[in-house]
């Protein structure tokens, strides 16, 4: 629930309850989704422009997801980390390191969301690098997959780009 606050817009109340929620969670002693519960916190964090404490969150996703195998929170893990780095002004290269695993992971498990998250954060760093055709055949290819879900923010987001772009 607070994580769903916290995407409403109520961004302080939204981390309290993402906060409550995982120390209630782990104090019943499960170890089944932690990764999950750190990878939202971690991507709360880093929108609310909170690095450190996004940076934390990661890690305890990384080592949950190796600890516990939840294997399908990878390509997600590797996506926040480009972002986070994008946020810290690391090397490009850095960041579309990441990217590419992100993608390839995504792919490799038919995870098209993560895929289509993955490629509109990639053309807007082609964007920025003056590849802006490039960026449109990546974004569209993926984007013409989809039949329905258009009201959803991360195909929203897509169209907004691919309309801004061509």
């Amino acid at each position: 629930m607070g994580w769903a606050i916290f995407q409403l817009g109520e961004f302080e109340a939204g981390l309290n309850l993402q906060q409550q929620g995982v120390r209630r969670w782990n104090d019943t002693g499960a170890r089944l989704h932690t990764t999950q519960c750190e990878v939202m916190l971690a991507e709360s964090f880093l929108r609310g422009s909170r690095t450190a404490e996004a940076r934390a969150h990661l890690g305890a996703a990384r080592a949950h997801r190796a600890g516990y195998g939840e294997n399908y929170l990878a390509a997600e893990i590797d996506l926040l980390e480009a972002l986070l780095l994008q946020s810290e002004q690391a090397a490009a290269d850095e960041v579309e390191g990441y990217l590419a695993s992100a993608l390839i992971i995504a792919r490799r498990q038919e995870a098209r969301l993560l895929e289509l998250r993955t490629i509109t954060t990639l053309a807007r760093i082609m964007v920025a690098r003056d590849a802006c055709h490039k960026a449109v055949d990546l974004l569209a290819a993926i984007y013409g997959w989809f039949t329905e879900g258009f009201d959803t923010p991360d195909l929203k987001e897509a169209k907004a780009l691919l309309d801004e772009l061509r």
